[in-house]
This record gives structure tokens, C-alpha cells and sequence, in this order.
């Protein structure tokens, strides 16, 4: 006679299916991919500034900063570095400035000088060109 075996109960698995979540994870992954690709760093933007052809009346201006090409500053023609103009255009800040830039003057040069000017407090500012 044939012995017999307990019967075995069968076991049930306890674990959650992840079919789902791994379709959410890879539709994630590619929503992820697609918008990194589609970044763009500007690091460098070329301009090509145009000459002046309007009055050769310039009005006075209190104040005249030239911007060269390698960012050096200059005021009275003399350099000054940018954290000592903001000191002096707090204490004594003037009814007028001009900002002249060269013509190769980097764009980022060009915004961090402006930005750093509007901080102490101008509001207005008169842009030039600087001829060599």
C-alpha cells in the first residue's frame, strides 16, 4: 500500500506585482531624458554691436565708465576695479552715468557690470560704444 503524503498547502506569494510600476518608471525615465536634451546652455552669446549713427550731441553725463574688451574698467582714464565704482557711486551717486563698452566686450562682462550698477542703487544708466 501506497503511503500517503500529507497534502501540501500551496503557498501563496506575497510580493506585489511590479509589471506596473516598472511601466511608470521607464515613462518617467523617458520624460526625463526628452527634457534634458532639449536644454540649451548659453555660455558665450556673440554680439556684433551696431555703429552709432544718431546726433553727435552726446548729453554730459556726471559720470563716464568705459568697459574694454578684457574687462577692465575705466573711469578719468584711469582703471578702477568694479567693487571700488560701486563704493563711489554709493556715496556719491551721480544724476547721470554713461556705460561705454567696447565693441568685443563679452556679453557676460557686459550684464555683471550692469546688474552690479543697478545694486547701488541707479536705476537709469546711458549706454555707449567705445571706439578704439
Amino acid at each position: 500500500m501506497e503511503q500517503s503524503r500529507p497534502k501540501r498547502k500551496r503557498l501563496e506569494s506575497s510580493a506585489l506585482d511590479m509589471s506596473p510600476f516598472m511601466d511608470i518608471i521607464f515613462i518617467l525615465l523617458v520624460f526625463v531624458m526628452l527634457s534634458i536634451s532639449f536644454q540649451k546652455k548659453f555660455t558665450v552669446m556673440e554680439m556684433d554691436l551696431p555703429s552709432s549713427i544718431g546726433s553727435s550731441e552726446a548729453t554730459e553725463a556726471d559720470l563716464e565708465i568705459s568697459v574694454l574688451a578684457n574687462g577692465k574698467i575705466m573711469t578719468e582714464n584711469k582703471e578702477i576695479l568694479l567693487e571700488d565704482l560701486i563704493t563711489n557711486i554709493k556715496k556719491n551717486p551721480p544724476s547721470r552715468l554713461r556705460l561705454n563698452g567696447e565693441k568685443e566686450l563679452s556679453y557676460e562682462n557686459f550684464i555683471r557690470i550692469t546688474e552690479k550698477i543697478k545694486e547701488s542703487g541707479l536705476e537709469k544708466i546711458d549706454l555707449g560704444l567705445k571706439l578704439k
